[in-house]
């Protein structure tokens, strides 16, 4: 059995309508169900909100997963260069953005991001059921439909590239 770790969060507000996040590092068992990490959350969020003045009125729990092998970035990759996808949100007219970053060169034509393979297999994962229960969705919880469109789009990450590339002389 392999042992995970996570967090639990709480979202604090107080009468001024002034939002702080309380964090607590968990790790759990692999055979843990959602009910039983829940079960834990509950538990933490009724101890903490007789500790506080303010009102907890929402958190979660996330976790992650080891990469064990992760492949080498690729050569003049940039986490600047973005591919937006824009989803359909079933139940409204509006749409939902999903962006990657270092966006593959591989993937652009003319300009525009390819939408066949391996796009395709991406887009198509997104839309479809996930194995073994669930979908993927806005953060409402509303599933998410067709893909509208896709771009290309440049966010700046200078303090991390700045951090990672500083000299001390």
């Amino acid at each position: 059995m392999a042992t995970y770790v996570g967090n639990y969060s709480f979202s604090i507000v107080d009468e001024l309508n002034v939002r702080a996040t309380a964090t607590l590092p968990i790790s759990f068992d692999d055979a843990v169900t959602l009910a039983q990490l829940h079960t834990g959350w509950a538990a933490m969020k009724t101890a903490i909100q007789a500790i506080v003045d303010g009102s907890v009125d929402k958190g979660g729990v996330n976790f992650g997963f080891p990469v064990t092998s992760p492949t080498a970035a690729g050569a003049g990759s940039r986490v600047e260069q973005n591919g937006v996808f824009n989803f359909a949100v079933s139940t409204t007219g509006k749409r939902f953005g999903i962006a990657t970053p270092s966006l593959a060169d591989a993937v652009i034509s003319g300009g525009l991001i390819d939408l066949a393979a391996p796009v395709a297999t991406f887009t198509d994962l997104v839309t479809a059921a996930i194995t073994g229960g669930g979908s993927y969705t806005t953060p409402d919880g509303v599933d998410l439909g067709a893909l509208v469109d896709a771009f290309i789009s440049f966010r700046k990450h200078r303090r991390q590239l700045r951090a990672t590339t500083v000299e001390e002389a």
